[in-house]
């Protein structure tokens, strides 16, 4: 009897548990639905996205105030940075990519990078917000320029895109380099 009921209160602890991170994960998604002026952008920022604006034009006010065309490498050599995607359609899949390209100076594609999966919350979700962290390891350097593009699946057709130079740290050591050698 005293096992039945330890399992008991065992079962309605981690059932307890589960509902409470189920509403975290529900309440995260700032938006759903699309935002004019925004639409088809991805909007990239070194500072994390509030979960909330009083009003549409407060949102597109901020994202266009905080969006970074370029971004300074740490003391590592690695560009981290936040992104929201805003979605031309819902995502319609559970399960999309962002392809990153090398581009030009005119933002054209050239070069696939790199390709991320993206998990959304709900296939209906028009807006997705996440982490993402650059380094030189996975073949991105600095002084260059790299399409993002957002898509439901690898290489498909783009639903949100952007562009963004990777520049070196300022700070960091620099490598001098010699023709001559010494004997």
């Amino acid at each position: 009897m005293e096992e039945d009921v330890s399992q008991s209160r065992a079962r309605i602890v981690s059932v307890t548990a589960l509902s409470i991170l189920a509403m975290l994960a529900v309440s995260v998604p700032v938006f759903a639905k699309k935002k004019k002026g925004l639409t088809g952008r991805i909007i990239i920022s070194e500072k994390r996205f509030p979960s909330r604006f009083k009003s549409d034009a407060q949102m597109n006010k901020y994202m266009k105030k905080v969006h970074k065309e370029q971004l300074v490498a740490d003391k590592n050599g690695k560009w981290s940075f936040e992104y929201m995607v805003f979605s031309k359609s819902p995502v319609g899949t559970l399960q999309a990519a962002t392809n990153i390209y090398l581009a030009d100076s005119k933002c054209n594609r050239s070069k696939l990078v790199n390709s991320i999966t993206v998990v959304p919350f709900d296939k209906d979700d028009s807006i997705i917000s996440g982490h993402a962290t650059l380094s030189q390891d996975n073949d991105f350097e600095p002084n260059k320029r790299y399409l993002i593009e957002f898509s439901r699946s690898y290489r498909g057709t783009p639903l949100a895109k952007t562009c963004v130079a990777l520049l070196p740290n300022p700070d960091a050591p620099k490598v001098e380099t010699s023709n001559e050698v010494n004997f």
